[in-house]
């Protein structure tokens, strides 16, 4: 009986890093009419569960809309905006603060929130330094990492607002509960039961940054005609 040969092993791409992959031999699904479907909004959030490809498609749609990046060629879709956008994406899955059990869930709580501010800084001023035309007109004055969430998303859309008051915007939050999430259930898991009413204002008190930065969407959106936030 003649010797099987083996098969080499597949190869999968890692989902936050698609550049390259579609001119591999790497093993991907082409989710590019998912973005055709997605540029009929806004504002969207996407809540299906966890491990159902939300990160991957992001990491889709940053290549394709980016001015930073290179679309993929011979994708499905061929989105006639590739490239022309500026694309702000906020990843809040690396969002972990250490915390004790015994701790009240407002000072874990406050400890996600400031992780949240750090990731959100990141982002931004990732998105500043790689545009030169948004650096020119991005406001520096005072110290930048005393400033909360809301007020540097509101310092970047008005630096692009100076720019191109038509140029278009793309804001992607990934993993947008993970800040939220397990103070959450450890709020349930103590007990700490109260009206929505009543828990809605904790939270807001707990989350100023975390909060304040969707609320400065719901701004950048206004501001900003051609913008998005997904």
């Amino acid at each position: 009986m003649a010797k099987r040969s083996k098969l080499p092993r597949p190869k999968f791409p890692r989902p936050y890093d698609y550049e390259g992959v579609y001119d591999s031999t790497m093993i991907h699904r082409d989710n590019s009419t998912a973005l055709e479907i997605l540029e009929e909004w806004r504002s969207l959030v996407l809540t299906r569960p966890m491990q159902m490809g939300k990160t991957t498609l992001f990491s889709l749609a940053q290549l394709v809309y980016s001015k930073a990046s290179t679309a993929p060629t011979g994708l499905e879709y061929d989105c006639p905006t590739k490239n022309t956008w500026y694309v702000l994406r906020v990843d809040f899955g690396a969002v972990h603060a250490s915390f004790d059990e015994a701790d009240p869930w407002n000072l874990t709580a406050r400890k996600y929130d400031s992780q949240a501010l750090d990731t959100i800084r990141d982002a931004i001023l990732g998105l500043v330094h790689t545009h030169d035309e948004i650096e020119q007109k991005f406001d520096t004055s005072g110290n930048l990492d005393e400033l909360g969430a809301s007020r540097l998303l509101q310092r970047l859309g008005s630096a692009v607002q100076k720019v191109n008051n038509q140029a278009k915007l793309l804001v992607l939050v990934d993993e947008y509960d993970q800040p939220i999430r397990e103070v959450l259930l450890g709020m349930l898991n103590h007990r700490h039961v109260a009206p929505y009413a009543q828990i809605e204002e904790k939270l807001k008190s707990a989350y100023p940054n975390y909060i304040g930065f969707f609320k400065a969407c719901k701004w950048l959106t206004q501001a900003l005609p051609a913008s998005k936030v997904w």
